[in-house]
């Protein structure tokens, strides 16, 4: 019982610490009926997608892993 509790403190002391870490943040757009030609970013003339531009000039998309 006594390593359980001391288990139990070592995480409570090391998992904030760890937590602090750098991490990249994912996220991750899913619509529906909607294919890459159809934001403005991705050249389409028609269709304005403000929300979306300023997302993608901060954001790493998949074609920039080639």
């Amino acid at each position: 019982m006594r390593w359980v509790l001391a288990a139990t403190a070592a995480v409570a002391v090391v998992a904030p610490a760890a937590a602090q870490a750098a991490r990249p943040n994912v996220v991750i757009v899913m619509t529906d009926d909607q294919g890459l030609g159809d934001f403005s970013y991705t050249g389409n003339p028609v269709l304005r997608t403000p929300a979306f531009d300023a997302f993608a000039r901060e954001s790493v998309r998949p074609g920039h892993s080639r």
